[in-house]
């Protein structure tokens, strides 16, 4: 169903199920067998793919409960990474445009067991994706979410996973994704990730998927944020090398709006306050590639006004 969401006839069935009651079914199962790993992992499946690209089903899952059970899930088989996985990638399902089912995952105290399973199984690419995926999702426009992962300790388990997968674009982009959502408007996280040493992975992240727009688009996002009023995240990415990697992205993606969008307000955010990183980022070669950003998407508001911004602070 991941893979079919352009596929009428599994969608179809995807409505047909939830018109049929699945949502409290599933529910109802994970209650009845919540020590059984099997029984948790593909229930935890089932409602992954009953949320992917449809909101009806994340707003039905709510309306039965689910939470609570995913999160015990998660308690219980701790040790079993498949579980795992797969109550991550439901938790990040459910949350993807759903405030009320992001609420409901911090009010089960979903933070501890996410970053307790990102610790416990940190050599396994496919939890630390998924994990990371949930922790962004679940930090989008939720300020109670950010400091709950906060206390959770969420920033060396995330920084450990950009250095143990280097190599992987998707958890490097759900990474870099969760590290900007947890330090949207959240200055103690983004102290946080700078004792956890997040400028020189997320430079290397930017560095060995250079080709991969999505995870220079994410990454140009972290840095926005976690330079955002923070001096010290300002000089620590320059010193790892970001000023020319940001002139690389936009060069490299000149023709994507969310690559420019976000490098741009990068670019705003480390030369704030800061003449430094402002020479830095001239000499890197910005001036022309802002300009060009500029020109290539007049049209689109968003690109303009980053880009107005950073012009403003250069």
């Amino acid at each position: 169903m991941r893979a079919h969401t352009g596929n009428a006839e599994v969608q179809r069935w995807t409505v047909a199920l939830a018109a049929a009651g699945v949502c409290g079914a599933v529910v109802a199962v994970m209650r009845a067998h919540a020590g059984t790993a099997d029984v948790q992992q593909r229930a935890a499946w089932a409602v992954a793919n009953l949320c992917d690209a449809h909101p009806t089903n994340r707003t039905a899952f709510a309306n039965a409960g689910v939470s609570e059970p995913l999160v015990a899930a998660m308690h219980t088989h701790a040790g079993n990474a498949d579980v795992q996985q797969q109550a991550a990638w439901a938790v990040a399902n459910l949350c993807v445009a759903h405030p009320a089912n992001r609420t409901a995952f911090a009010n089960a105290g979903v933070s501890k067991p996410l970053v307790a399973a990102m610790r416990a199984h940190a050599e396994n690419a496919d939890v630390q994706q998924q994990a990371a995926r949930a922790v962004a999702n679940l930090c989008a426009a939720h300020p109670a979410n950010r400091t709950a992962f906060a206390d959770a300790g969420v920033s060396e388990p995330l920084v450990a996973a950009m250095r143990a997968h280097g190599e992987n674009a998707e958890v490097q982009a759900r990474v870099a994704q969760a590290v900007a959502n947890l330090c949207a408007a959240h200055p103690a996280n983004r102290t946080a990730f700078a004792d956890a040493g997040v400028s020189e992975p997320l430079v290397a992240a930017m560095h060995t998927h250079a080709e991969n727009a999505e995870v220079q688009q994410q990454a140009a996002r972290a840095v926005a944020y976690l330079c955002d009023a923070h001096p010290a995240n300002s000089t620590a990415l320059v010193d790892a090398g970001v000023c020319e990697l940001l002139v690389a992205a936009m060069s490299g993606h000149a023709g994507n709006a969310e690559v420019q969008r976000w490098t741009t307000q990068a670019v705003a955010s480390l030369c704030f306050g800061n003449p430094a990183n402002r020479t830095a980022l001239a000499d890197a070669g910005v001036c022309e590639v802002l300009v060009a950003a500029m020109r290539a998407h007049a049209g689109n508001a968003e690109v303009q006004l980053c880009a107005a911004g950073a012009v403003a602070y250069l």
